[in-house]
């Protein structure tokens, strides 16, 4: 039923979007994405989970590594005071995180790059960011034109990654993404359906704050839905993360991918 409901906006959004993209209509938000495209040719992504596997020194050395964007998710600015680690971008796609904490993620990440999809655009968060129109439902589908839409299939990271190959980027590592989830459900009247604060190295993540439940088996068909569209064009999804209960990719771990391009770290 929700998703019925929201055909008559996407209809309308559609409609809008075809004015945009033929310049009747100016949106920021549009012309903010089409300065992105193709702007890191050439380059590595990382997307960076948040799970309990993470390491502080594997941050900081991946923040210091050269051709690497790093693209991380929602509350990972709460250990900035801990740590040197910075992400080129921060990337929602929770609705919920965005109306808790949308404007606190535009604070901490000043000078950085903020993304956040969401089904509409919330108005009353201010500063510098750029909106994505996200559209729900299954089955997943590619966006290689995010100026219009995206997809979440189930988390940010999958965003962040449609929005690395807009900007030129086909080969991606996963770290962090443990997919192990531990919570508890909720009472029935409520809108959304877990709580509990143990899935992250970041202490009190959610800060008590209700969530929506994960969905393990949507987030891994989406992961092998995107390498599957990579390998198309030379490019991969590949998984870094220490442990965890991520199988349906390819693993290689952190080290060896370190080794495997032999990069260089600026010390300076």
């Amino acid at each position: 039923m929700k998703r019925i409901s929201e055909i008559p906006y996407n209809v309308i959004w559609s409609f809008i979007y075809g004015l945009i993209s033929k310049g009747f209509v100016c949106h920021k938000d549009y012309e903010k994405l089409i300065e992105f495209k193709g702007i890191h040719t050439g380059k590595i992504g990382f997307l960076m989970g948040n799970g309990p596997s993470v390491v502080m020194q594997d941050l900081e050395k991946i923040s210091r590594m050269d051709n690497i964007v790093t693209f991380a998710a929602n509350r990972i600015h709460l250990v900035y005071d801990q740590s040197e680690y910075r992400p080129d971008y921060v990337i929602s796609s929770d609705e919920q995180v965005i109306k808790d904490f949308g404007q606190e993620i535009i604070n901490a990440n000043k000078g950085y790059k903020v993304f956040f999809a969401s089904f509409f655009k919330n108005t009353t968060l201010m500063g510098d960011y750029v909106w994505i129109k996200l559209k729900n439902g299954r089955p997943f589908k590619f966006s290689e034109k995010i100026q219009k839409k995206v997809m979440s299939g189930g988390g940010s990271l999958n965003v962040a990654l449609q929005i690395g190959y807009y900007m030129g980027i086909r080969e991606f590592y996963l770290y962090g993404v443990d997919h192990d989830f531990n919570f508890e459900k909720s009472d029935k009247n409520s809108e959304y359906e877990a709580k509990g604060d143990d899935n992250h190295f970041i202490k009190n993540y959610r800060s008590g704050r209700a969530w929506q439940a994960p969905r393990s088996e949507l987030i891994e068909e989406t992961f092998i839905k995107l390498d599957k569209k990579l390998r198309t064009e030379g490019g991969k999804l590949i998984n870094s993360t220490h442990g965890g209960k991520l199988e349906v990719l390819k693993r290689i771990p952190l080290n060896e991918v370190f080794e495997m391009y032999n990069y260089t770290i600026d010390n300076k």
